[in-house]
């Protein structure tokens, strides 16, 4: 069987690898191989529990027609890999500090230095808009969907493990969750502060105005923000996230346009950078010729000079009527 643990990146993901392996023993793997970060430290690796492997390697079927769970780790929006027989932990994160912390990790793990807070708020990032990523998961209505939230599961990691040992049919170790400062000394950049509301330190007045602008109705749906949804409400927002996909996958298309011409402009001036360099040559080759045949002239002017005033050429005239003698 297979357990999907399935996230917004920087929701909880990780901290509910740890408890399956420390609790239950149970190692599980990520689409993405994660070769970048948990499967580059060994030692955070062992803490998480994570089985080396990318996607092109986990065999579907073979872990569905399997009597043993298989863990798997992804980012990813619902669709068709994800099948009714499969169970799925949704772990969910107040979107202010996932946010926060999705920036953080972009900047100090992923290599994005210059990765403004503001696209991660609009979801101009690789996994979109944390509003959408609530939205699509809501929507998919899994049969066997199991939702937690990443601050009930660091505040009592004991009580999650009692959750999933009733789910999962499984007997639980007693062995005191490892402190949170462990976590952080075997990986001080994957790992922040592990708190909730860092968001509040970090957003700006205009900040927040813009999470809400995109994420508000999310929020609410999720029962982060107060106040119900209006009837209709919710197919609005289903409308806006899938014209601000069409409008960010438009912004992509345009940045990597830009990008391949700058490029080709760049591409193109040290040709002709190249060009002229190569013209100079050819003058100078040009040049040298010209030098080079007006020496020749001057050699063999004096050759002939020389010829005519030893009589050389005159004995030679004399020589060869001898030798056509019989």
């Amino acid at each position: 069987m297979i357990v999907w643990l399935a996230s917004y990146p920087r929701s909880g993901n990780t901290f509910c690898r740890s408890i399956l392996n420390h609790y239950f023993g149970k190692q599980s793997c990520s689409i993405y191989g994660d070769p970048n970060d948990i499967g580059a430290n060994a030692e955070l690796g062992a803490l998480v529990g994570h089985k080396a492997g990318a996607w092109d390697g986990l065999d579907l079927d073979e872990f569905r027609s399997s009597s043993e769970h298989f863990y798997i780790k992804t980012h990813e929006l619902p669709d068709a890999t994800f099948s009714d027989k499969d169970l799925v932990f949704y772990i969910i994160r107040d979107g202010r500090d996932a946010c926060v912390s999705y920036l953080r990790y972009s900047r100090k793990v992923a290599g994005h230095d210059d990765l403004p807070l503001q696209d991660v708020l609009r979801g101009a990032v690789q996994f979109g808009l944390w509003g959408n990523h609530v939205l699509r998961w809501h929507q998919a209505g899994h049969p066997r969907i199991h939702q937690f939230r990443f601050e009930d599961i660091t505040a009592q990691p004991e009580a999650f493990a009692d959750e999933l040992s009733d789910i999962l049919s499984l007997k639980r170790s007693k062995k005191p969750f490892p402190e949170f400062a462990k976590f952080q000394k075997a990986a001080p950049s994957f790992f922040g502060s592990g708190e909730t509301g860092t968001h509040k330190t970090i957003f700006s007045a205009a900040d927040a105005a813009l999470f809400k602008m995109y994420n508000g109705t999310a929020m609410r749906l999720a029962r982060y923000a107060a106040g119900g949804l209006a009837e209709g409400e919710l197919k609005a927002y289903d409308v806006f996230c899938q014209h601000l996909s069409i409008v960010l996958q438009l912004e992509r298309t345009v940045s990597q346009s830009q990008q391949e011409i700058a490029t080709l402009r760049s591409a193109r001036t040290e040709l002709q950078r190249e060009l002229a360099g190569a013209a100079t040559k050819i003058e100078f080759l040009e040049q040298q010729c010209d030098t080079l045949a007006c020496n020749y002239e001057a050699l063999l002017d004096r050759h002939n000079t020389v010829r005519r005033y030893t009589g050389l050429a005159a004995f030679q005239r004399v020589l060869a009527q001898f030798r056509s003698r019989p």
